[in-house]
């Protein structure tokens, strides 16, 4: 909890919160909501590869395993490094 400003102290009126506990607080909100940035991942992800896939027909076939190729290679290469 932060003071009331009539107990603070001055200085903590002009930097009430250090950028460590920023850092924290940040770390904190991160790591908490991981398991909704991962399912916001999947959704994003099988829905791009819905819309770029040859069954919707958006773009053509080729362009699309291109395309696929290019976003599957982050997690290739992350699947390679942890498990080669």
């Amino acid at each position: 909890m932060q003071p009331s400003p009539e107990t603070a102290h001055p200085l903590e009126l002009l930097h009430p919160r250090s950028l460590k506990f920023l850092a924290d607080y940040l770390q904190t909100l991160v790591h908490g909501r991981l398991w909704l940035q991962v399912l916001i991942g999947m959704v994003l992800g099988i829905g791009t590869g819905i819309l770029i896939g040859p069954s919707i027909g958006w773009v053509r076939p080729t362009t699309s395993a291109v395309v696929g190729d290019w976003l599957a290679f982050p997690g290739k290469l992350f699947l390679a490094l942890f498990f080669a």
